[in-house]
């Protein structure tokens, strides 16, 4: 089941909660106390909005079967934006995928971008401008994408050499610029934690 726990500042359990079949990928706090939590469920995608003592406000199954939300950040207009992997736009692999809904979790617009290869989206980060970055992996590269408050790219960028690269998480930096992480190699010479700083 898609699992959730609160805890006190010590560490100690306030509560715990089980939301059907599922597993949680994120979760954000929210300002009214609560919080949001993304993750994938047997339908789809699934978005569930918290009161401060875990209990259901409201919920969406967003895509469909095997879509793959990864990744939530509370947006500036008060709403949600996820960001994962759909099929359902019809090349047979995942895209990236970002959806954008309100505060009570009505889709306003969602997008999917990639080609005929596989990609698929682990982070989302809002921007200082209004807008999303957003992080994962493009084949055997790491990708960033900028959009705008509607999804419309901005700009993207391809990152890594001959060994496979992905970003697992995506932050804006105080003078503009982004910090990525994630993991560079895979089996058979193993992987490495990997760090990178880009500009605006």
């Amino acid at each position: 089941d898609l699992w959730v726990w609160k805890m006190d500042s010590a560490g100690v359990l306030e509560w715990q909660k089980a939301y059907g079949s599922g597993w949680a990928m994120a979760v954000e706090p929210t300002l009214d106390g609560g919080a949001i939590v993304a993750g994938t469920g047997f339908e789809g995608a699934r978005l569930l909005k918290l009161d401060g003592s875990g209990e259901v406000e409201w919920q969406r199954v967003l895509g469909r079967r095997g879509d793959r939300a990864f990744s939530v950040v509370r947006a500036a207009d008060g709403g949600y934006v996820l960001a994962g992997g759909v099929r359902s736009f019809g090349n047979g692999g995942y895209d990236f995928w970002v959806v954008k809904v309100d505060g009570m979790g009505e889709v306003q617009w969602q997008r999917a971008y990639g080609g005929s290869g596989e990609e698929v989206a682990f982070s989302v980060a809002q921007a200082l401008d209004g807008g999303y970055i957003v992080a994962g992996q493009r084949g055997r590269h790491a990708w960033a994408l900028k959009i705008d408050r509607q999804g419309e790219v901005e700009w993207q960028r391809g990152y890594g050499g001959s060994r496979v690269t992905s970003a697992h998480s995506i932050t804006q930096t105080y003078d503009g610029g982004y910090v990525l992480a994630g993991k560079i190699g895979a089996p058979p010479e193993g992987g490495r934690a990997w760090v990178m700083k880009v500009n605006g």
